[in-house]
């Protein structure tokens, strides 16, 4: 239906263009395409390499929100240690540890999901076969490469947590897993 819509579409615009610039003689037929067409073509292109930096732009922001909230959660562990409140600590390091995953994997399920369907619907952001692979299938912005410093940067955060617990880790790490997470994401979203 869709193709019929488009070729519905192109047929008026070239009936629309009065097929400029093309001579007809005997038998002969039409050496150009429509200058209708084309503009009609060169708008599509336009739509879908917009399409394309919005998605971009919109990856970029679930990343950057959730390197807020994981270094937000980071400086609440700060203060519980400052407070002697390991408890505390050790829920907010995890927190900052699960954000800290989430800018790995580009958001969470839900944003999966929504990746899943762009999959399954053709729709692929890295067109071509050498940067394609740089990537995990539907991913953006974060790269293979990244994905793992990141993820490892979650399991330090993480870890950080029982140290904090056993008493042997305090704003010093805390604040070095927090300048480490940052360059990570810094090199992700570069």
């Amino acid at each position: 239906m869709q193709k019929a819509v488009i070729l519905s579409l192109i047929a008026v615009v070239g009936v629309a263009s009065g097929l400029a610039g093309f001579t007809f003689g005997a038998g002969e037929a039409p050496i150009a395409t429509s200058p209708g067409i084309v503009k009609v073509y060169a708008e599509h292109a336009t739509t879908l390499l917009s399409v394309k930096k919005t998605e971009e732009l919109i990856v970029e922001e679930i990343c950057a929100d959730a390197f807020r909230q994981a270094t937000h959660h980071l400086s609440l562990a700060e203060r519980a240690v400052e407070a002697n409140n390991a408890q505390a600590a050790m829920g907010y390091l995890e927190s900052a540890a699960a954000a800290a995953s989430l800018i790995a994997n580009e958001g969470d399920k839900a944003v999966a999901a929504v990746r899943n369907r762009l999959l399954e619907g053709g729709h692929h952001h890295h067109a071509t076969p050498e940067i394609a692979a740089k990537y995990d299938p539907g991913f953006v912005v974060v790269t293979k490469e990244q994905k793992k410093a990141l993820l490892a940067q979650a399991g330090a955060i993480g870890k950080l947590a029982a140290a904090v617990r056993a008493g042997a880790a305090g704003t010093s790490e805390i604040l070095a897993a927090k300048s480490a997470l940052a360059e990570a994401y810094q090199e992700a979203v570069k």
